[in-house]
C-alpha cells in the first residue's frame, strides 16, 4: 500500500500506512524496524515543523517501543509530553487511551488511580474495547501490589467484556487469572488457564509469556520432562529473528533455564544461567529482585557461604513467588 503513495508527501492516508506498519513490527517483536519507521516519521513532521495530534501519536508509540527496549529516559521523556499535549489540547479520547498505560512510567501504585479516572471516561462514553483493557492492566498492577481481592473483580469483568464481543485479547486477562492461581497454589489449574489462553491467536511477546508461566507452573510441581519440551518451545520462539532486538527476551531465556536447572537440582547450571543475567545490560527491577534471591537459594543449595543480595521486592508479590521457587510473567496494554 505504501509503495503507491507519494513519498514526499505527508499525507494523513500515507500516514497512517506508515504507522501501521511500525505498530505491526512492534507488535511482532522486531523494534529495531519499528523504531526505524517511527525515527523517519518523527523527523519529517520535524523537518517540517508539524506539531500536531499526528506527531504526538508518533512519539506516544515510541514510548511503548521504548518501554520494550529498556530506553526508560526516552520512554518517560514522550509519554508525558504525550500526556500533556492531548489534556491542553482537549484531546478527551487520546488521553484517558494513554492513561490506560500508565504504569509504563507512574509505577502500580499511581497508576491505579489514573486507570480508575480512565475506567470512569469509557464507561461513559462506551468505549468497550478500550474499558477492558484498562480493567486487566488494573487488576495486574493490583495483583503486583499485593491487593488480589480487589483484582479479582476488575479481572472477572475484563474477561466478561473481552468474551461478548469475541476479542482475541482475552489471553492478556486470562494470563493474569492463571498467575493469581499460581499464587495460590494451584499450579495444575493455571497450566489448564494458560493452555486455553494459548488457542487464540497472539503475537509472539504473549506466546513466550504463557509457556514461560506454564514452564514455572511444571517445575513447581516435577513435571520435568514437560518443563523441558516447554522450555525449547520458549526458546524457539525466543529465537525468531525479529526477537533479537527485544532485551526481556534474553531475561526470560537465562531466568528459565535457571529455574529449571534448580528444580532439577543442577544447581551449577542454573548457577551458569544466573551469572549470564548479571552480565544482561537491560535488567527491570523486578528481575533484579528473582534473579538475586535465586543465586542465594542455589549457592545455599550447593552449600556454600553467600547472603541474599536481592533485597526488598519492587512488588510485595514477589516474595511470595520467590519463596515458592518460581517467577513469572505479564503482558500489558500497552500498545
Amino acid at each position: 500500500c505504501v509503495e503507491y503513495i507519494d513519498e514526499m508527501s505527508l499525507e494523513e492516508d500515507k500516514f497512517e500506512l506508515i504507522f501501521d506498519q511500525a505498530y505491526c513490527l512492534y507488535n511482532d517483536g522486531d523494534t529495531e524496524g519499528s523504531l526505524d519507521i517511527l525515527h523517519m516519521l518523527k523527523k519529517e513532521f520535524e523537518q517540517k515543523k508539524i506539531y500536531n495530534k499526528q506527531y504526538i501519536k508518533i512519539l506516544s508509540a515510541l514510548a511503548s517501543v521504548y518501554d520494550s527496549t529498556g530506553q526508560k529516559v526516552e520512554e518517560k521523556e514522550y509519554f508525558i509530553e504525550s500526556l500533556n499535549y492531548y489534556r491542553k489540547n482537549q484531546c478527551a479520547k487520546e488521553y484517558y487511551a494513554l492513561l490506560r498505560k500508565a504504569s509504563m512510567i507512574f509505577g502500580e501504585e499511581l497508576a491505579i488511580d489514573m486507570y480508575e479516572e480512565a475506567e470512569k471516561y469509557f464507561r461513559k462514553e462506551h468505549y468497550i474495547r478500550y474499558l477492558a483493557e484498562v480493567l486487566h492492566n488494573k487488576a495486574t498492577d493490583l495483583m503486583y501490589i499485593g491487593k488480589t481481592n480487589e483484582a479479582v473483580p476488575a479481572l472477572i469483568e475484563s474477561i466478561d467484556i473481552f468474551s461478548t464481543y469475541g476479542s482475541q485479547s482475552i489471553h492478556y486477562p486470562l494470563n493474569t487469572k492463571g498467575i493469581l492461581k499460581m499464587l495460590s497454589g494451584e499450579y495444575q489449574k493455571a497450566i489448564e488457564i494458560f493452555e486455553y489462553a494459548l488457542k487464540y491467536d497472539m503475537e509472539t511477546f504473549s506466546k513466550i509469556t504463557l509457556r514461560t508461566n506454564i514452564l514455572n507452573c511444571l517445575n513447581v510441581i516435577g513435571k520435568s520432562d514437560e518443563a523441558m519440551k516447554q522450555i525449547k518451545k520458549v526458546d524457539l520462539l525466543i529465537q525468531l529473528p525479529e526477537s533479537q532486538s527485544t532485551p526481556v527476551y534474553a531475561i526470560y531465556h537465562h531466568l528459565n533455564w535457571a529455574f529449571y536447572y534448580y528444580h532439577t537440582e543442577n544447581f551449577d547450571s542454573a548457577l551458569n544461567e544466573i551469572k549470564m543475567c548479571e552480565k544482561l545490560q537491560y535488567m527491570e527491577p523486578r528481575y533484579k529482585y528473582v534473579y538475586k534471591s535465586l543465586k542465594y537459594y542455589v549457592k545455599k543449595a550447593l552449600k556454600v557461604n553467600s547472603r541474599n543480595t536481592a533485597g526488598s521486592p519492587p512488588n510485595k508479590v514477589f516474595s511470595s513467588c520467590v519463596e515458592k521457587q518460581f517467577y513469572f510473567t505479564t503482558v500489558r496494554f500497552y500498545e
